[in-house]
């Protein structure tokens, strides 16, 4: 229930120190879980692979700076290819060569239900923010 000046004033704020996005009323459960919940999974999926560095020799610095810097790369390359439209997934694709070790990481990862696992965290945080709004 803002004017469009009001809004436009508000988001060009924000943004100077952020990234804004006009979410729908009925997305905002989605979007706290996406947004605001996720980075403690990332945290702790960044422990888990630092963890398997740790059990093949590295330090738990060194291998934690590694994944972390593996996702930042990761994350920002997915921001700078979806204006020309290639999703993570083509990504993923792009980085995996005929039965090589990063395919055969993803499928041991699938058999262990990562992506399951993601989603369904995401929908049991939807469902708990939905919990507490109605309380």
């Amino acid at each position: 229930y803002v004017s469009d000046e009001a809004l436009a004033e508000v988001r060009a704020m924000l943004d100077a120190i952020g990234k804004t996005a006009l979410v729908p009323e009925d997305h905002f459960a989605t979007f706290a879980a996406l947004a605001g919940c996720s980075p403690a999974w990332i945290y702790r999926f960044i422990d888990a692979l630092a963890q398997a560095g740790v059990a093949h020799g590295f330090k738990k610095e060194e291998a934690t700076r590694i994944v972390a810097q593996a996702v930042a790369g990761s994350a920002q390359n997915v921001l700078e290819n979806l204006p020309q439209g290639l999703n993570p997934q083509a990504l993923v694709d792009q980085v995996c060569s005929p039965a090589g070790t990063t395919v055969a990481g993803l499928l041991a990862m699938e058999d262990a239900g990562f992506s399951a696992a993601a989603r369904a965290a995401v929908n049991v945080a939807v469902a708990r923010d939905q919990e507490l709004s109605a309380s």
